[in-house]
C-alpha cells in the first residue's frame, strides 16, 4: 500500500531473522514493530493523507529526529490542517 511500508516490512523480517545477538537488539527491534503496526493501521483504515505524512515521517530514511513535529519537505501539511480544523 505504501513503498516505504513495504521497505520498513523488509527490514523488519531481516532483523527477526537474524538471531547473532538478537539480546542486544530488542527495544530497535519492538520499534520498528510498533510503528509498522502503526502504518499498517493507517494505511488499511485511515486518511490516506495522514498515513501517507506518517510512513514518510516515521519509516523513511531521512528522518533525522524524532522530536514532535519534525516532516520530510513533501507532506501535503494543508490536508494535514483541514482534516484537523473543525467545521464551521
Amino acid at each position: 500500500m505504501h513503498p516505504l511500508m513495504d521497505a520498513a516490512l523488509d527490514s523488519l523480517s531481516r532483523e527477526l531473522s537474524d538471531r547473532d545477538q538478537i539480546e542486544y537488539r530488542p527495544r530497535s527491534i519492538v520499534e520498528q514493530m510498533a510503528l509498522t503496526i502503526q502504518a499498517a493501521t493507517l494505511l488499511q483504515s485511515g486518511d490516506e493523507s495522514v498515513a501517507d505524512a506518517f510512513c514518510k515521517a516515521r519509516l523513511g530514511r531521512e528522518n533525522k529526529g524524532w522530536v514532535y513535529g519534525t516532516l520530510p519537505r513533501d507532506i501535503d501539511c494543508a490536508a494535514l490542517i483541514r482534516r484537523a480544523s473543525p467545521a464551521i
